[in-house]
């Protein structure tokens, strides 16, 4: 069996490879999650590891099938948030959406620690999204002149302030059908947003919830379902409400599977002269700044 020096390397290795260090981890294991150690540990203990910290050990002869709910939403119990790294595990994880399950693929003997090779079940989405928070924090904001104020446009003006309150995650999920590009963003409640320059007509639908818009047409108060068209040249400032879920859908004749490539092809670029370019608040659109799923529904090769 492989020695606990040799575990500990090879757990340094594999944050080395993604650009992350233990205190990353241990920030990104307890931000926005609510820990239990209590429930879902029947036959299990927390207990000193000569791997790292606490560790998961068996209070009892386990064998193998033993299921244990690791994760629930926000919620994380012993086996989600203590069990350690091995590459050579007695353990794997079951992923269904927001629910995920510890199940032992070996037998564990009494007093033997239980162990997960987190290679196998990292989540690249959860990496980019935790370094783009910290890029974010990194930033420094432009400090804009008397002149730059002076010319900017009421959504500028918002969209500057906005820059320096906590940042909001708008999760994407972006959907390729054959000819169409679906757009699909979630925004929690009381979330606040700015949109590109749209350089198409295309629809719109709020799924579900309640936002209050600010175009640079009008203002107005909309509640899912709702369905609208989005005139050429629009910006928009979208204050949710409610916990809302909204889709834009546009042509995608070329079939293109880089969401960021149509974006750019079907937007004008917008110039705060508040903020500067580079600033990732000022870039949520991207693929690589709000966390995003793809679903591709079609056959392209493209």
């Amino acid at each position: 069996m492989m020695d606990h020096l040799s575990e500990t390397d090879d757990y340094n290795d594999f944050l080395k490879s993604l650009g992350v260090s233990d205190s990353d981890v241990v920030k990104m294991m307890e931000s926005n999650v609510c820990f239990d150690s209590k429930q879902h540990k029947e036959c299990l203990e927390i207990l000193d590891s000569e791997i790292h910290g606490k560790g998961l050990f068996a209070a009892d002869d386990i064998e193998v099938g033993q299921e244990w709910l690791a994760s629930l939403g926000n919620y994380k119990y012993s086996c989600g948030r203590i069990i350690n790294h091995s590459p050579n595990p007695n353990c794997k994880f079951i992923f269904d959406n927001d629910r995920v399950t510890c199940v032992t693929t070996k037998k564990i003997g009494k007093g033997c620690e239980l162990l997960v090779n987190y290679r196998n079940h990292v989540n690249p989405n959860s990496i980019n999204t935790y370094k783009q928070s910290t890029a974010v924090a990194k930033f420094d904001s432009k400090v804009p002149s008397i002149k730059d104020w002076e010319s900017s446009s009421p959504i500028d003006k918002i969209e500057y302030e906005l820059s320096t309150l906590p940042v909001a995650e708008i999760p994407l999920t972006h959907i390729f059908t054959d000819g169409l590009y679906i757009r699909q963003a979630y925004a929690s409640a009381g979330s606040m947003f700015t949109t590109v320059h749209h350089n198409t007509e295309h629809p719109f639908i709020l799924i579900s919830g309640t936002t209050e818009v600010i175009s640079n047409e009008d203002a107005s108060s909309i509640t899912g379902p709702f369905m609208g068209i989005t005139k050429k040249g629009t910006r928009r400032l979208v204050h949710a409400i409610t916990d809302a879920m909204y889709l834009t859908i546009h042509a995608n004749p070329e079939n293109l599977t880089d969401p960021d490539e149509i974006i750019r092809r079907i937007t004008i670029p917008v110039e705060n002269p508040l903020m500067d370019a580079e600033d990732p608040r000022f870039n949520t659109w991207k693929k690589d700044v709000s966390p995003s799923k793809m679903v591709l529904t079609n056959n392209t090769d493209n």
